[in-house]
């Protein structure tokens, strides 16, 4: 391998949205207690969040290499975010069954497709040093599934719900309150 590893603005970005999807990723799997209990739905309705965030993710799949020639990649790199964004808003706004399972299998494919675009961008844009990029990536997302639990879990204790403590990102360590 010749030259340094460079971790410019579009790898710093792909990092981050990378965490952002390992967070959000999460999220399915962790609320469906509470919104069974919430909507009191059954035990197999529940299982149908994990199944549409399944589906949603193999539609990327399936879709993502033809979007990114229709589309270009940097259009489709945002696009899958917000898709995943917009998706999480519906999950926690959902009063209904059918409103929470739509928008995971939205979550679904806006993450698939985040998630094709941001490995398919750092192995572009890094070359050899693709492995780096990616490593650092995986790195940088793993811990930002774990804290959500444990904000969405304390706030249901305290009888507000779990949508207070859900979806905030963790801050980054060391940052405090109010950007100072």
């Amino acid at each position: 391998m010749t030259g340094r590893f460079r971790r410019d603005r579009l790898t710093w970005i792909a990092y981050v949205l990378l965490a952002w999807f390992a967070y959000l990723q999460a999220a399915p799997g962790l609320v469906i207690g509470h919104l069974r209990d919430e909507l009191h739905l059954s035990y197999s309705t529940g299982g149908l969040y994990v199944a549409a965030f399944a589906a949603g993710s193999l539609v990327a799949g399936v879709s993502s290499a033809r979007l990114e020639r229709a589309l270009g990649r940097r259009p489709l790199f945002w696009s899958a975010a917000a898709l995943m964004g917009a998706g999480a808003i519906g999950l926690t706004a959902g009063r209904i069954a059918a409103e929470t399972v739509g928008s995971v299998l939205v979550m679904g494919v806006g993450g698939g497709l985040l998630l094709a675009t941001i490995q398919a961008a750092l192995t572009d844009h890094h070359g050899e040093r693709r492995a780096v990029a990616l490593a650092e990536a995986n790195l940088a997302a793993s811990p930002h599934a774990a804290p959500q639990s444990a904000t969405a879990r304390r706030s249901a204790r305290r009888r507000r719900g779990w949508r207070p403590g859900w979806p905030r990102p963790a801050r980054p360590h060391g940052a405090r309150r109010g950007g100072r």
